[in-house]
């Protein structure tokens, strides 16, 4: 009866470790998915959580302070607009265009 009480043991030790370890995954995989968006919303200068006109104001007021007309910087204007898209995206329940 020891050996079973052994093995039982062991099998609720291997199920909580696998329990905790599953349980972290899904909470890093979590943190990755909003990270994208926190940086998005840094860069836009906005709550994570904005709305939709909030996002695409912030856009307009970066763009133009940018003003990648004059500076030729495509680079910083498609980090801007990627950063709105997937705000946008998040905000409005839409996938990203």
């Amino acid at each position: 009866s020891t050996p079973d009480m052994g093995k039982l043991l062991l099998l609720a030790i291997l199920a909580a470790v696998a329990w905790f370890w599953w349980r972290g995954k899904n909470q890093r995989l979590q943190r990755q998915e909003n990270r994208p968006l926190d940086d998005a919303a840094r860069l836009l200068g906005v709550a994570p959580q904005a709305d939709a006109d909030t996002i695409r104001a912030a856009w307009r007021r970066q763009v133009a302070a940018l003003r990648p007309d004059q500076t030729n910087d495509a680079a910083s204007l498609e980090a801007l607009t990627d950063a709105r898209d997937r705000l946008l995206a998040r905000a409005t329940g839409r996938p990203r265009q």
